[in-house]
């Protein structure tokens, strides 16, 4: 978790799952790097020695030894890529990545190495990476993709499919698994749902709703709402035409005779928040999946104050 601070008070967390790779030959040294695993996004990417900004230089940077491979992609041989809040620039590279120190789960895929990276949000966390696990249209080809390779090259290892058990604090321990997963992480039977549009890139899959306790969102009431599965944000994106009807069902006023502008939302009672899945299970956001910490204030024309704080 990384606090994000304003005027010395609390205003929400950044967050971020990473583990650990290996890259370089796998007889020889390997280089160990913090990825996050992402499934919003489809490249492996890794600072470079030749970055030398402050960004670069919080973490370990790749060194590369096996040459570019630069037929996949423009004919300069970079790329830029736009993340969510963020983009890097970099070049190709091919080498062996292992997942952890394990021979047997290594394959030889292209990523790109970075000779730029923005402040944010590579700056504020711990990890040295990104690992994208999207769908093979998010990247450059299917060289690029460590999933697709490691189905192509791990046949005998792998189910091709993966599992993300995530902690809801930094006191448990999160989970990926490739090829398989643990059912003492699961808390139902497994249930299976299709992707849609996979030629985006992304796993997007379609709502038959999206309810606010028992009340029904009208903007995805005919069942038109896809929504995507991403590990690499910690934020809940909806449509600009859905926003302040998603805020005013979910926002609630702090319990009677509670002033304080400290008070942590996350414990303050609300409506639960549900995406029903067309032909699947529904997912289901508490107040503590939803909320920031910090309450706003909110005009209430005629109110002793002219406002209340509400989350």
């Amino acid at each position: 978790y990384v606090p994000l601070h304003h005027g010395g008070s609390l205003m929400a967390y950044r967050t971020s799952y990473f583990g650990e790779i290996s890259v370089g030959n796998v007889n020889g040294t390997r280089q160990i790097f913090r990825v996050v695993f992402d499934t919003g996004s489809g490249h492996l990417v890794l600072p470079s020695s030749s970055c030398r900004s402050p960004t670069c230089a919080k973490h370990q940077r790749y060194s590369r030894v096996a040459p570019a491979n630069n037929e996949a992609g423009p004919q300069d041989g970079a790329l830029r890529i736009n993340f969510g809040t963020g983009e890097v620039r970099g070049e190709f590279a091919k080498d062996a990545i292992c997942l952890g120190f394990a021979n047997a789960a290594c394959v030889n895929a292209q990523m790109v190495v970075a000779d730029e990276m923005s402040e944010s949000p590579f700056s504020g966390f711990d990890f040295d990476g990104v690992l994208g696990l999207g769908l093979v249209p998010l990247t450059l080809g299917s060289h690029f993709s460590i999933f697709n390779q490691m189905a192509a090259q791990l046949p005998h290892l792998l189910q091709p499919y993966f599992a993300f058990f995530l902690a809801r604090n930094d006191g448990e321990q999160s989970v990926i698994s490739f090829g398989g997963y643990d059912p003492k992480w699961a808390a139902s039977e497994v249930q299976w749902v299709p992707v849609v549009m996979p030629e985006v890139g992304h796993w997007m899959v379609q709502l038959s709703g999206v309810r606010v306790g028992n009340e029904v969102l009208d903007e995805c009431a005919d069942g038109g709402c896809r929504a995507i599965f991403d590990t690499g944000t910690n934020l809940l994106g909806v449509p600009k035409q859905a926003a302040r009807t998603l805020q005013r069902l979910l926002a609630r006023p702090l319990p009677a005779g509670v002033v304080d502008p400290d008070t942590d939302c996350r414990a303050v009672p609300g409506q639960r928040l549900h995406f029903d899945l067309q032909g699947g299970p529904s997912v289901s956001l508490d107040e503590e999946d939803y909320s920031r910490p910090r309450p706003f204030n909110l005009t209430i024309p005629n109110s002793t104050l002219g406002w209340e704080l509400y989350c």
